[in-house]
């Protein structure tokens, strides 16, 4: 199951799938999953301290994770516990975009703190079926990823995608912005904070509102990727902003010295006229 979610992120990651707009937050959902069988755990790996228990729900913890210090990491691993834990990661016919998300941003985190890999590696592993943990770990590109991912319990078969080519979480502001790297752009925000994921969606989506104007009347697969790219851009910074008041505080700031006629094709952009 998870090798079908896996593939796809991992080859649009250089370029070659998408997904859409309403995948691009993680839904809740409850119950739990089987952890799976793994093998014993590495002798020399730092002890995990106790549990945080999280309040509310994981799909809630994310967006906003990044603004409160997470010492230890304590809190995110609640959050990717719980997150892992929900059945809409496992459920036959699920959409991969929560699942894949959750990674992305669990990834990113791990990257931030590279010294933590083999502690997440133990504790990861003996909780959870170890094929939901070859995103986060190959997306983290830490130095000790590699040493998890040959920790990690699978089946033969999981071969094909551990050796798929992929980019790494410090590769992910370089990536062409697609409806899916739109996606691994916010998951990569709300783990870090770091401002220039959103920048980059901002600009993108002040410097091509023309696009707004442009319906061709045959158009090419590459005009259906602009039109699909832009309103999955234009749908996710507006909701984001409406959602989180840092965001549209972040956005207001960033763009305040812009030309106005530059802010004034963002502005249309995020509130287009009513059909």
């Amino acid at each position: 199951m998870y090798k079908l979610q896996l593939t796809p992120l991992l080859l649009a990651t250089i370029g070659l799938s998408a997904c859409s707009p309403q995948d691009n937050h993680p839904t809740p959902t409850v119950t739990s999953i089987p952890a799976a069988s793994v093998a014993e755990a590495p002798t020399q790996v730092q002890a995990v301290s106790a549990p945080v228990v999280l309040e509310g729900s994981w799909s809630d913890a994310v967006p906003v994770y990044y603004q409160t210090p997470d010492p230890g990491l304590k809190r995110a691993l609640a959050i990717l516990h719980q997150g892992l834990n929900d059945p809409m990661m496992t459920t036959p016919g699920a959409k991969p975009g929560p699942f894949n998300n959750l990674s992305v941003w669990a990834a990113q985190i791990l990257a931030t703190h590279p010294d933590q890999t083999m502690v997440w590696c133990q504790e990861l592993r003996q909780q959870h079926p170890n094929n939901q943990l070859i995103l986060i770990f190959q997306l983290s590109g830490t130095p000790d990823s590699r040493k998890c991912l040959g920790q990690l319990d699978l089946p033969p078969e999981y071969q094909e995608v551990l050796s798929a080519p992929t980019l790494t979480a410090e590769s992910f502001l370089r990536l062409n912005l697609a409806p899916v790297t739109l996606d691994i752009h916010w998951a990569s925000f709300y783990a870090t904070g770091q401002p220039e994921y959103v920048y980059r969606i901002v600009d993108y989506v002040a410097d091509n509102a023309k696009l707004l104007d442009e319906k061709p009347a045959n158009p090419t697969q590459q005009d259906a990727e602009k039109i699909l790219t832009y309103g999955a851009a234009r749908w996710s910074l507006g909701s984001n902003m409406q959602q989180y008041p840092h965001i549209k505080a972040l956005v207001e700031k960033y763009t305040a010295s812009w030309p106005s006629e530059r802010q004034q094709a963002l502005h249309r952009a995020l509130n287009p006229p009513k059909q």
